[in-house]
């Protein structure tokens, strides 16, 4: 939806601002495949703008062929938040704020660990809880992976599956090449360690 204002001088163009529906679910949802009638809403802060609207343009997109049938429109002052249930999937597991909160979180976490665990192995240190970390790691990678595709095959919205198949993937298609590589830096330096004793003894 275009909202038209006045310009600010005489002279100047008039303001173009606008608001669209991208939302996964709910009145804001986005147009995909075939639907029954809903309600949508299409809410614009005009805060600070220079009066109310000269007039109002609303366009619908397609990105393939279809019909769209549009009842009537109401215009009104609009009361509710924008992040309120009108955005939200009413089947979702979790919100699109919950999903950034969840792969900022947890992929902040899962990199300090592994950053952790690469220090600690190139040290030679706490093997056992290297293997163990990693081998956990990979656990985590498939029940992710397990969780994606149940969430893809129940239509969740992408904010739900996305970061379940993303954390999926970096998992195990890091983890178990760094783990190869670990098991065998831990053996070059016990090699390197029972030469150095048998040296010394000789």
């Amino acid at each position: 939806m275009w909202n038209f204002f006045p310009p600010l001088k005489p002279g100047m163009p008039e303001g173009q601002y606008f608001s669209r529906t991208l939302a996964v679910g709910g009145e804001m949802g986005k147009l995909s495949g075939t639907a029954n009638w809903r309600a949508f809403t299409l809410p614009f802060d005009s805060t600070g703008g220079s009066g109310s609207p000269t007039r109002l343009e609303i366009n619908i997109f397609l990105p393939a062929k279809g019909t769209v049938y549009l009842g009537p429109v109401k215009l009104v002052e609009y009361t509710g938040s924008l992040f309120g249930a009108g955005m939200s999937h009413s089947n979702a597991w979790w919100s699109d704020r919950a999903a950034g909160l969840i792969g900022g979180i947890g992929g902040g976490t899962l990199g300090c660990l592994g950053s952790l665990l690469a220090w600690l192995a190139w040290k030679g240190l706490a093997r056992r809880f290297v293997v163990v970390a990693a081998w956990l790691l990979i656990g985590l990678g498939v029940v992710l992976g397990v969780a994606g595709v149940v969430a893809l095959t129940l239509k969740q919205p992408y904010a739900v599956w996305f970061p379940l198949l993303l954390g999926a993937a970096l998992l195990l298609g890091i983890i178990p090449f760094r783990l190869r590589s670990y098991l065998k830096h831990y053996e070059d330096l016990e090699l390197r360690r029972m030469t150095a004793i048998d040296a010394l003894k000789g």
